[in-house]
């Protein structure tokens, strides 16, 4: 997709701000399964789903009622969750734009009773809440990668444009939920997704801190790829002279391109 940018820095902005995300999130229509769920209206939820409607039909963002109703993550969801269970919903499937059920549990506690679902249905895989992990980190929503972590959910999860769960906490600076991942055995060189790696992720942004924990957990100083050449080339390319100084300390190797900024 780069291709479509005069650079990457026009790239790294576009997809940073948002406006990658495609259609269909500005189709707006939604049902009448989905409003009775928004609305909590638990006797109109089962009258639709008795007279057969499809309890995992998606609206207009390719949401389904299910997910609807674990957004919220209250107990006053709590029996409309367990109806469209009872009904046969979907919660590791109907992977939208947004993903799966997982993928929207609004707390912890919604997160676990997806979870005891689920893991009771033939054929489910861990897998399924890799997006979920990944998702928690980009939040900083240190409780909720803990119960994911508890639950057997890799440290090194793929499933988002950031590579990884450790990338995404460190493109927005969540130094807990970082220490959390490496805690946990997550890869502190993984290399994948646009940011290329968590230290490149952290660099770009200035978190300083952040950058000095990953080193301090044997992140490559040099270790190529993402948007731009490497940690330093990030850093130097967004004007962080501190983030700069802490890389160079630790054995930064300028390439042509940092020298002229220098």
């Amino acid at each position: 997709m780069s291709e479509d940018f005069e650079d990457y820095d026009d790239y790294d902005d576009h997809y940073d701000y948002g406006f990658g995300v495609h259609l269909p999130n500005t189709d707006l229509r939604t049902t009448p399964l989905h409003e009775a769920v928004r609305n909590r209206d638990i006797a109109r939820v089962e009258e639709f789903l008795r007279n057969g409607v499809d309890v995992d039909v998606q609206d207009g963002q390719c949401i389904t009622p299910l997910q609807v109703a674990v957004g919220r993550g209250t107990v006053e969801d709590d029996g409309i969750i367990r109806l469209l269970f009872q009904y046969g919903a979907d919660v590791t499937g109907r992977n939208g734009v947004h993903g799966n059920a997982l993928n929207h549990a609004g707390s912890p506690r919604t997160m676990g009773i997806l979870l005891d679902h689920a893991s009771a249905q033939e054929g489910f895989s861990l897998t399924s809440a890799n997006r979920a992990l990944c998702t928690a980190s980009e939040h900083g929503d240190l409780e909720m990668i803990q119960l994911l972590l508890a639950r057997g959910v890799s440290p090194n999860a793929a499933g988002s444009e950031y590579g990884s769960p450790l990338e995404a906490a460190a493109h927005y600076g969540s130094e807990d939920a970082v220490q959390a991942l490496l805690d946990a055995g997550a890869d502190v060189n993984f290399q994948g997704g646009y940011p290329g790696n968590a230290l490149q992720a952290a660099a770009r942004y200035g978190y300083v801190n952040l950058v000095r924990i990953l080193l301090q957990a044997g992140a490559d100083v040099n270790a190529p790829g993402g948007i731009h050449a490497n940690a330093l080339t990030s850093a130097v390319k967004r004007n962080h002279p501190l983030v700069v100084d802490v890389l160079l300390k630790a054995g930064a190797t300028p390439i042509e391109e940092n020298e002229r900024s220098l």
